[in-house]
């Protein structure tokens, strides 16, 4: 409590009013000196990392950005779907479509039924600065298939400090407004809504984002609830999820729950994830798709698919597929090791003990799951 509230009380490190406007400067190597979000970043230099080609928004045989980029890291639908009308984190966070190459130029293309192979945005080629797009020019003009971006990797912003208040003084005081001895001066539900309210743009939407604030400050457990959403929300994609759901022995529990909240999208012919998406591009070049149009949950009342320039099946197709790979293959094999049939240790180490040093400790050592 002492270090996050002097932290917040010294006005070096503040939010960045705009969410997108943190992810551009870091995509352009742009050191923010106005509102200093980011609190400690790993320096990568020109020539190292790969923040933007095996982490972010997939570019496929791109000639206007060096070919390819790999986009590991994926996205689930259900957290795509968890963010709330009007949260401008959800289109920079998650992409269920990448960048293709076709007559007229590099194409936002929807990938149809991928719904646990979304990418992550926030490392977007187009923001970034010349230096990196000619670098991974001529990379692939060289035969590399591979470029380095040199973005730094951000360990801590200045929102991670307010989360990690807003939980640590929740738990102290017993309370989302209550107090505690050395605390910044602010309540934990004053806390959740400076990063909650910042990820909205729209009045009416931010309203309704301050009446759910006000919902989940009813009490501990409530807000403790929307503290763990927040976390991803905010962070998806930064490489903090696995271990703070470990730290709040939620990893196996929130794995489940993201599996039944898929089936019951997929169960729900009705309100669930639609069958088909149809939608606008921003102009008549039809390279970038207007997301104020998109249909996520079915056609608007008084439209039509003529209405729209392009129709795609989206993740609701498979309940009339013949083959549900989807379904039957790609969901049960998902952390099948922790939630699944027969597992016999559902919290499982951290990190196991490798294999070459059970080799050589002659049976002495075991982990306790068989791995």
């Amino acid at each position: 409590m002492t270090h996050l509230s002097a932290v917040i009380q010294d006005p070096t490190h503040n939010l960045n009013p705009s969410f997108e406007n943190e992810w551009y400067l870091l995509n352009q190597l742009k050191l923010d000196e106005t509102w200093r979000e980011n609190l400690f970043e790993v320096p990568f230099g020109e020539a190292t990392g790969e923040l933007g080609y095996t982490i972010g928004v997939r570019t496929n045989k791109t000639t206007d950005f060096g070919g390819n980029s790999s986009g590991k890291q994926k996205m689930t639908s259900t957290l795509f779907w968890s963010y709330q009308p009007g949260d401008t984190r959800r289109d920079i966070t998650c992409c269920p479509w990448d960048l293709r190459q076709e007559s007229n130029g590099a194409v936002e293309t929807m990938m149809g039924n991928k719904p646990f192979e979304l990418y992550c945005g926030k490392w977007d080629v187009r923001k970034m600065n010349s230096a990196i797009t000619d670098r991974a020019l001529r990379s692939a003009a060289a035969g590399y298939s591979k470029w380095m971006t040199g973005i730094n990797c951000v360990r801590m912003r200045y929102p991670q400090v307010l989360l990690m208040y807003a939980e640590t003084l929740n738990e102290l005081s017993g309370s989302p407004v209550g107090s505690y001895p050395g605390d910044a001066g602010m309540t934990a539900k004053e806390a959740l809504r400076l990063v909650h309210l910042r990820a909205f743009t729209d009045a009416e939407a931010k309203a309704d984002a301050d009446r759910y604030i006000d919902r989940v400050s009813a009490d501990k457990q409530t807000f403790f609830n929307a503290i763990v959403d927040e976390n991803a929300w905010e962070l998806a994609g930064e490489g903090f999820r696995k271990y703070d759901l470990i730290r709040w022995n939620l990893l196996a529990e929130k794995i489940l729950q993201f599996k039944q909240d898929y089936l019951r999208e997929m169960n729900d012919e009705t309100a669930g994830y639609p069958a088909k998406l149809y939608f606008n591009y921003t102009d008549g070049t039809k390279k970038r798709i207007d997301f104020s149009t998109v249909t996520w949950h079915g056609l608007p009342e008084g439209k039509t698919k003529e209405d729209y320039d392009k129709e795609v099946s989206f993740w609701g197709s498979e309940r009339t597929a013949s083959r549900k790979q989807q379904l039957e293959t790609n969901l049960p094999s998902i952390s099948s090791g922790l939630v699944g049939d027969g597992v016999k240790v559902k919290n499982r180490y951290l990190m196991p003990i490798a294999s070459t040093t059970l080799s050589a400790s002659g049976g002495k050592l075991q982990n306790s799951y068989g791995f």
